[in-house]
């Protein structure tokens, strides 16, 4: 549980600042001198002072390195209201490599409202930039230099100059996100949007007392976070020590689990050793070196080898003993004679029947095979005249016949079946010698010291006998194996009596092998546990500051894992002042300006979090930009966007950028009559290209034109962003249209063919816009005009009806030529050829300018 204050605090009347310091104590100490400092300076707290509250923190949890000391409640005295200045913005001037903005423009801004007129491309959003920048908007954006311009180096810059209570200031910005006191102003644009209409946001203004929920929340998270660094550095990263130590030792588990729950006393008692026990490691070693010696292995090795060769050379002998001469003789015999028999009925077959070769091998299991393949398909009766050939599927004639049964006959006849007989009775007698591997026989014997041992030499020489007889019985020939098994006798006897004693050598050494393997383990279990302790000896000190910080980084985070709870309370008590000084006017305030731009009906919320005071709109459990028109989003983010900025104690500037896309001409005049109103309380820069917005809300000081400033933003080829001065934004003039065709004309003069021919059709088409522009201005006077609202009724006696007609009969079928000649009008197929000369463009024109003046004279 929370440490609880001593002294109690009297009920009072709510507010802000009573709300924090009735939460602060009822918390840990440390919270009630974060609270302390927070209310002392109204700001939030520095490194410094989070360092020495996060050393009282640990203190109080007693992981510091001093005693904790109590914290008193704390008592609030007197409550005084913030007080805010007027902040104003002056002049915007020198800007430097932002986008492609020409050098040395100039905004001197209207203490009421300054309506910036641009078309789009011209350069007005480099002003807007700078200026959401320097007011750390939310919709700041990056700003680029020139990148047509590769010469255009340097960072983005400006002169910014403003007035705080009537007393003016300037300093140089340099693309700074927020520059002071400008950072007060607030910016509505079309990024903003989106803001004000479905994020979750958090007021742009909080009161100074409701800040002070901010502070205390910021400096809460710096010493968990604080925390969280420590136990990030004092948590061993990795066992490093699990490397010393082999596996299998008494040590190793111990070492393997370090943690905060390691026991600590056994790891000591194990790291403890006397110099006499520390001494024994030098005898465990030799005692493992004798122990891993490999005579017994060795010994084993050779015995095996001996048995190996002897065994085999015994199976050798009993093969060549038991070797039946006469039958394997017999069975030549029969070979041949059964042999000399197949091959004469072959030889009567292959004259009979005329077939080249039929006494060889391969036409012989030629028709083994076929008589095979016969028998395979069970034709029993085969070859008979009504059969086709197995092969080639053809029917039998005659002859074919008594071939295929010759075939059978050779196949099938007792000559065969001799020879088949008498090759399996010899392959049989000689099986037994053959199966024995004379090549691996000599490889043994040879590494058992032949030079030395007569018994291996005799061996040997024993081998080489039977060498040529395995060839000779492999190929079904002759053998006489009298002279091997004369010489049997004199190895027999030596080769068993050998086999026998390898035997039980083998025998003997296996159990003293066995009797060394468990001394050896025993003595290098001894070797293990002795090195691994004295190892644990050397490392003790830091292996037990490791279990020492896993101790303290779990308590530690225990610890910090409450902070989240503590938080979590100051923010439903923020939200309790919140409501107090924020949600209820702003609610109030956001219904006044949603009726006043007749916005559609939305929820307000206002959910808390981590000590800040949010607000979300919602249309029956939707975002707003699910449900409404563009236009319809539109204004309620402005309702947001003026509600909340209604909220500052004072002035400071508001800038709009763009304010009205989407919107229809109703709205358009609320908005603007909306923005004259807001004027008398704030000063406000308008930012759009929308002309008729632009005159809409000059028009709103048409008595006091002194509160209105106007400026458009042109373009001049590469250079963008030129501000000109004036009262109202500009159209088309009847002298700017009449330079612009006198251009074309002088320029189509020195043309030729299809250039000049492009040039008076352009002509024609600038001709049209005069006509539109002079009936416009001059022939109507103004009191009908294009971007205006209004019919100017006191303009309707300038207008000089009796030249009306003279000035008509020249400029409407100027006019009605013109549409047929410029480009994008149609025109009849027989007249599609037809175009006009230079010289009847000049004299049309000569005749528009001179009726012009004819009227206005």
């Amino acid at each position: 549980m929370p440490e609880e204050a001593t002294t109690s605090v009297a009920p009072t009347q709510k507010t802000a600042k009573r709300l924090l310091v009735d939460w602060a104590n009822f918390q840990d100490g440390w919270v009630r001198t974060v609270v302390g400092e927070v209310l002392a300076s109204g700001i939030s707290l520095d490194a410094t002072a989070l360092d020495v509250i996060y050393a009282q923190f640990l203190s109080e949890k007693g992981f510091g390195v001093s005693e904790a000391v109590a914290v008193p409640a704390i008592e609030l005295g007197d409550e005084s209201a913030e007080v805010q200045s007027v902040l104003r913005l002056v002049r915007l001037e020198d800007i430097k490599g932002v986008n492609a903005l020409a050098p040395d423009q100039k905004i001197d801004f209207n203490s009421r409202v300054t309506v910036v007129f641009g078309e789009n491309g011209a350069g007005k959003t480099g002003y807007t930039r700078v200026l959401k920048r320097a007011a750390s908007a939310r919709s700041a954006e990056t700003i680029i230099g020139n990148v047509h311009d590769a010469s255009s180096t340097g960072s983005p810059s400006a002169t910014l100059t403003w007035a705080v209570d009537d007393i003016e200031s300037s300093g140089q910005w340099e693309n700074e996100l927020g520059f002071a006191p400008l950072g007060l102003m607030d910016v509505f644009d079309s990024p903003s949007v989106m803001m004000h209409l479905d994020t979750d946001l958090t007021y742009s203004y909080v009161p100074a007392d409701l800040a002070l929920f901010k502070h205390v929340n910021e400096a809460l998270k710096g010493v968990a976070e604080r925390a969280n660094g420590e136990i990030a550095i004092r948590t061993p990263k990795s066992n490093v020590y699990l490397q010393m130590f082999d596996r299998g030792s008494e040590v190793y588990p111990l070492i393997e689990t370090l943690s905060a729950a390691t026991d600590v006393p056994k790891l000591r008692a194990l790291g403890t050793l006397t110099a006499e026990e520390e001494a024994k490691l030098p005898g465990f070693t030799a005692s493992v070196t004798a122990l891993q010696g490999d005579n017994i292995q060795a010994q084993t090795t050779m015995a095996k080898a001996r048995l190996l060769a002897n065994t085999e050379l015994s199976t050798l002998m009993a093969a060549v003993a038991g070797f039946n001469q006469d039958a394997y003789t017999q069975a030549l015999v029969d070979l041949a004679e059964a042999g000399k028999s197949q091959a004469a009925l072959e030889a009567t077959i292959s004259t009979e029947h005329g077939i080249p070769g039929a006494d060889s091998k391969p036409w012989r299991d030629f028709v083994v095979a076929g008589d095979a393949y016969r028998d395979h398909l069970e034709l029993h009766e085969y070859p008979r005249s009504e059969d086709v050939c197995l092969y080639c599927r053809q029917s039998l004639a005659g002859e074919s016949v008594r071939l295929l049964a010759a075939y059978r006959d050779i196949a099938n006849s007792a000559f065969q079946t001799a020879i088949d007989n008498a090759v399996r009775i010899a392959g049989q007698l000689a099986r037994p010698i053959l199966d024995c591997d004379l090549d691996r026989l000599t490889e043994l014997f040879n590494d058992q010291d032949p030079d030395n041992d007569p018994h291996s030499s005799a061996a040997l020489k024993f081998v080489e006998l039977v060498v040529p007889l395995q060839e000779e019985l492999t190929a079904n020939c002759a053998a006489d194996l009298s002279s091997a098994v004369g010489s049997l006798p004199a190895i027999q006897t030596e080769a068993a009596a050998r086999v026998t004693a390898a035997t039980k050598l083998i025998g003997e050494l296996g159990g003293k092998a066995e009797e060394r393997k468990a001394l050896l383990v025993q003595a290098q279990t001894d070797v293990r546990n002795l090195q691994a302790r004295i190892r644990l000896k050397a490392n003790l000190e830091d292996i037990e500051a490791y279990v020492e910080n896993a101790k303290w980084t779990t308590g530690l985070k225990t610890v910090v894992s409450r902070l989240p709870p503590t938080q979590a309370s100051l923010t439903v008590t923020s939200k309790e002042a919140s409501q107090l000084l924020l949600n209820d006017n702003f609610d109030e305030r956001f219904k006044e300006e949603s009726e006043a731009l007749r916005a559609p009906q939305v929820q307000l919320e206002f959910p808390g979090r981590d000590g800040a005071s949010r607000r979300v709109k919602t249309v029956i459990s939707h975002k707003p930009s699910e449900i409404l028109s563009e236009g319809e989003q539109k204004v309620i983010a402005m309702a947001d966007f003026l509600a909340e900025s209604s909220l500052r104690g004072a002035s400071s500037p508001v800038i709009f950028d763009d304010p009205v896309n989407s919107l229809d001409y109703k709205r358009i005049n609320e908005v603007s009559a909306r923005i004259a109103k807001l004027s008398e309380q704030r000063q406000v820069v308008v930012f759009t290209h929308n002309i008729w917005f632009a005159t809409e809300l000059i028009s709103q000081f048409e008595d006091n034109k002194d509160l209105v400033s106007y400026y458009s933003i042109d373009d001049d080829g590469p250079d963008k962003g030129i501000v000109t001065g004036g009262t109202h934004p500009r159209w088309d003039t009847v002298k700017k249209m009449t330079g612009k065709i006198n251009a074309i004309i002088q320029a189509a003069r020195s043309a030729e063919g299809e250039i000049r021919e492009a040039l008076i059709e352009q002509a024609y088409s600038s001709i049209r816009a005069w006509t539109e522009v002079v009936v416009e201005q001059e022939v109507l006077a103004r009191v009908v005009q294009r971007y205006e609202p209004n019919v100017m009724m006191t303009r309707l006696p300038a207008i000089d009806g009796a030249k009306l007609e003279v000035i008509k009969a020249v400029l409407m079928p100027l006019y009605e030529k013109a549409c047929r000649i410029m480009e994008g009008h149609s025109q009849p197929l027989e007249t599609l050829s037809v175009r006009p000369n230079l010289t009847e463009l000049e004299t049309d024109w000569a005749a528009a300018l001179a009726a012009r003046t004819a009227y206005i004279s």
